[in-house]
Formats: C-alpha cells, sequence, structure tokens
C-alpha cells in the first residue's frame, strides 16, 4: 500500500517497509517513488520507442553508474528531501524517464488491440492461430507512480570510501569488489508487472565514512549520452535549488520529440512479445577479474604524442594523402588494444575485433541535436589479427580506429536502420561477440566527476554497475579526479589481467 504526500509540490509515494535490498550487501531504510513536479499539469503525449530503442526492449539492460562521495551527513533527512525535491524538477523536464512502458499486442493490424499488462495477461491474450500477430511499445508518462527512490545503509561494515578508492592502486590484491559494489545498484529488471516497472531507481546508500549514489536506468528510454546528461541536469537543478532558486526552466531542455526514418513511426510493429524473455537467464559468465587504473593527463598526451610520431614515420597517410588527426581517446583506444592483446597470449592467426559505441547525433544527416534524448547510439567496429595488430606499431592501430570513426557516417547509420526495419530484432545479454574482442565504452567526454550535490562536494569516483554483464575485454573509461585525466575499468580473464598488472609499459603509464 502507497502514500501520497505533497511536500514542496512534490508528489512523493511511500512504500510502507524495509528490509534487505535486491543486492544482498544493503538494508533498505525506505522506499518511495517521486513523480514530475506538479509544475506538469497537462497530459504529456506517448513515448514511442524508435528501433535503436526497441532493439534493446530486453528488460535486462540498464544503465547503472554511480558516484563515491567522501562527505556523510550527521543525519540524513536534509540530504534525502533535497535529493527527492531537485528529482522531481529535473524530471519535469525528462519526465519519459518517470513514465511506464506499455505494450499494445495487434491482431489483424489495428483490428484488434490488446493492452499488455504483464507477461501472464499477455498470454491470455489468446488468438487464432491464422491470425496475423505484432506488438507495439511506448512509454506511458501519464500513468505512473514515478521514479523509484531508495535509502539505505550498507551491511559492508567494514566496507568504506577508501576501499573503493584503492580498487584504483597498483597493488595485486585490490581488484574491484564486484560483489559490493554491484550491491549499492537496485533495478526492477526482475518486476514483471509492467504497471509498477519502474524506468529509474536512484538508490542512497550509507557507506561507514561516506555516501555512493546509485543511478539505474532502463535502456529502453536512454543510452549513455542521455544518461549523463540527465544526471548533470539533475546536479545543476539541486545546486540551484540550495540556492533557493525553483528551477522551472533550464538552458538545455531535452529534445523529447521522437525521430524515426522517413515512412516510419510513431507506431512501430515488431513480432516480438514479452513473453520472449520469460525463461532467458543471463548465462553464467567464466571467471574474470576487474581493475580500475588511474592515467593522468601527461601519461594520455605521451601516448597520442607516440602515435602520431608513429603515423608520421611510416607517411601512413588517409585517403587523401594527409595525415590523419588521430585523438587521444582513439590513441588510448589503439594502445589498449595492443596491450590486452599482448597479455592474451592469442596465436597470430586469431581474428581481433575493437568495437566501441559512437553517438549517431551527429551523424545523421540532418544531425540531431545533441540535448536528443532517447537511443541514438552505433557502433563502430575494426577487424585484424592479432600478428598484423602486434606486427605493427601504436600509429597503425591509431589510425584503423581513426578510419571507422571517420567512414561512420549518416550512410552507415542509415543501413543498420534499413537492416532492422527489414527485419526487427532485439539485442539479448548473451548476443556476445564469438571473436576475440576489446570494447570500449568512452565516458570520459562527459565529466561525469563534476556531478555535485550540495552538502556531499566533489565525487571521487564514478563507478560502473551491470558488474555480471561485464565481459573479459570490456573496458568503460571515464573522467578522473584530476583534470584531464582518465579511470579506466577493465575487465579481463584471471591470467590476461595477472600479466597486466606484470605489463611494464602499461603499468609505467597508469602509475
Amino acid at each position: 500500500m502507497c502514500v501520497s504526500q505533497f511536500h514542496n509540490s512534490v508528489v512523493i509515494s511511500f512504500v510502507k517497509g524495509s528490509g534487505m535490498g535486491s543486492g544482498s550487501g544493503v538494508k533498505i531504510v525506505s522506499e518511495c517513488f517521486v513523480e514530475p513536479h506538479q509544475g506538469l499539469q497537462k497530459p504529456t503525449p506517448p513515448f514511442h520507442l524508435t528501433p535503436w530503442d526497441v532493439n534493446l526492449i530486453n528488460f535486462h539492460f540498464h544503465i547503472q553508474n554511480g558516484l563515491l562521495f567522501a562527505v556523510k551527513p550527521p543525519e540524513m533527512k536534509t540530504l534525502l528531501e533535497n535529493l527527492k525535491s531537485s528529482l522531481s524538477l529535473t524530471l519535469l523536464h525528462f519526465y519519459p524517464v518517470a513514465g511506464r512502458i506499455r505494450a499494445i499486442k495487434h491482431i489483424n493490424g489495428n483490428n484488434n488491440e490488446i493492452l499488455i499488462l504483464n507477461h501472464e495477461n499477455e498470454k491470455e491474450a489468446a488468438n487464432n492461430a491464422d491470425a496475423e500477430v505484432s506488438y507495439s511499445y511506448h512509454v506511458d508518462c501519464n500513468n505512473s507512480s514515478g521514479v523509484k527512490f531508495i535509502h539505505a545503509i550498507s551491511l559492508h561494515k567494514d566496507f568504506g570510501v577508501s576501499d573503493l578508492l584503492h580498487s584504483q592502486s597498483p597493488s595485486y590484491d585490490d581488484d574491484i569488489p564486484a560483489g559490493v559494489l554491484q550491491s549499492l545498484f537496485m533495478d526492477d529488471k526482475d518486476v514483471n508487472d509492467l504497471k509498477s516497472k519502474s524506468l529509474l531507481t536512484i538508490t542512497v546508500v550509507e557507506l561507514v565514512d561516506g555516501i555512493f549514489l546509485g543511478c539505474s536506468m532502463n535502456h529502453i528510454v536512454a543510452d549513455g549520452n542521455s544518461f549523463c546528461y540527465f544526471l548533470s541536469m539533475w546536479s545543476h537543478i539541486f545546486q540551484q535549488q540550495q540556492q533557493q532558486q525553483n528551477i522551472i526552466t533550464i538552458s538545455r531542455p531535452p529534445m523529447l520529440e521522437r525521430w524515426f526514418p522517413d515512412g516510419y513511426g510513431p507506431v512501430l510493429k515488431v513480432p516480438f512479445a514479452l513473453r520472449s524473455f520469460d525463461s532467458f537467464t543471463i548465462p553464467q559468465p567464466p571467471p574474470r577479474r576487474a581493475r580500475i587504473f588511474h592515467l593522468y593527463s601527461q601519461a594520455i598526451a605521451n601516448i597520442k604524442a607516440k602515435a602520431i610520431a608513429d603515423l608520421t614515420a611510416t607517411n601512413n597517410p588517409n585517403a587523401n594523402g594527409v595525415i590523419p588527426k588521430i585523438s587521444s581517446f582513439q590513441a588510448l583506444s589503439a594502445f589498449l588494444w595492443r596491450t590486452i592483446t599482448q597479455v592474451r597470449n592469442l596465436p597470430p592467426d586469431r581474428t581481433l575485433l575493437l568495437v566501441s559505441p559512437i553517438n549517431n547525433r551527429s551523424r545523421l544527416d540532418p544531425p540531431l541535436p545533441a540535448e536528443y534524448f532517447g537511443n541514438a547510439v552505433g557502433m563502430i567496429a575494426v577487424i585484424t589479427t592479432a600478428g598484423e595488430l602486434l606486427s605493427n606499431n601504436l600509429g597503425w592501430a591509431a589510425w584503423k580506429i581513426n578510419q571507422a570513426v571517420v567512414n561512420y557516417d549518416d550512410t552507415q547509420v542509415g543501413q543498420w536502420l534499413h537492416d532492422w526495419l527489414k527485419s526487427p530484432r532485439c539485442l539479448m545479454p548473451d548476443d556476445q561477440i564469438k571473436l576475440c574482442s576489446v570494447v570500449v565504452n568512452d565516458f570520459s567526454k562527459f565529466s561525469t566527476i563534476d556531478n555535485e550535490f550540495g552538502i556531499l562536494g566533489k565525487p571521487l569516483g564514478f563507478y560502473f554497475g551491470n558488474r555480471n554483464l561485464m565481459s573479459d575485454g570490456n573496458v568503460c573509461a571515464c573522467s578522473g579526479r584530476e583534470h584531464g585525466s582518465i579511470a579506466l575499468d577493465i575487465c579481463l580473464s584471471p591470467d590476461a589481467m595477472s600479466r597486466l598488472l606484470s605489463h611494464e609499459h602499461f603499468m609505467e603509464a597508469v602509475r
């Protein structure tokens, strides 16, 4: 049973009772739902899902990121109230994340439509075997209890801020405490009732000597770009609210209008139903280790300079005969790709793949604004062999990555959309690339470490959840504590990680 309380025009529905969290390492103190600020009076239109969104309709996909703070207020009440009220104001602008997924079963075109409320309801909506059946999905922004907000206390009494920070030290016994870290995130991926399934869950976890602010956003409504945009606006509104400013307008409002290829939308009908995922379980991954490494700005500059020097020395131009402009992150990705390949001890003929997400907004013609909210992400891929990668220098690897980025344009984006619309599909967590791959995900461009929340001060670190979905070769990068630095969350097999920690050239770069 829920009770609605009005506080400074914020609607907060409190859930009675407390107990253990979904992560066994925390105890829930309170749980409630936060709705958009009451300034949102008019009914909002459905937030229709695009091909990029529907591709991620499997509810196992969540963006999970958290901020670590070294300050623990003497009493939590004021902090929690300020977080909720600023969150409510932020939801006024980003209201789809406070909505609920709605599924429609279409039988014989539009002649018969059934609202699917849960998996059982879907099974009951039986139809003639000869009937033509399809499904469509959207976010209902009007009939929702809002964003789930949880206050919890870590049960790991000997685990504090220093334990997460020490995972960035070069000692051999400081792997990321994956189980403890994952317990700091919660989500509704296992909730089958769509009316109750929150698309965003915020957790405020008290550590022994600090605060961890965890955010778990369903990937259906946002990509990494939109997630970090939301987080930065929440931080901005929180800080303005501390100055007694009740923000209703923001300088960079999100674009919530949906984008579809010409001739499609706003309703996309696809052949897969929610119950397609009923029997799916995430396979148990093989053993792996994860560590966080810190690269200072000078180390990154040195890697970039080495890549450019290699290109200049070998006179490796692009199609126009001009030495390409290698970015710092392209050089760093090349450095990581070569290093990980070295520590894997692969045979020379082993096929390799480097994959990295890329923002589709600027690649479309005409482009979408940076403020477009939702999913608009593609992938670049570079293929070679272990022998070819390691027999060439750093500059060659950076050049290969650079060419994949440069050549990724509106045509490639359009080809993916064309193929998907011709044969709609849903990405599954076990869709692992069979080749020996390295996947580099760049969050460093979002300045996540600058997201402050009043008394908590500047965060000491930005951490990635979904530890159970990280596979051998995953690299997640985010901005480090020092200006221009980068923190690298690297996941490898135990043997490869041991060799990485003994890799002289790599360890020199990260010290």
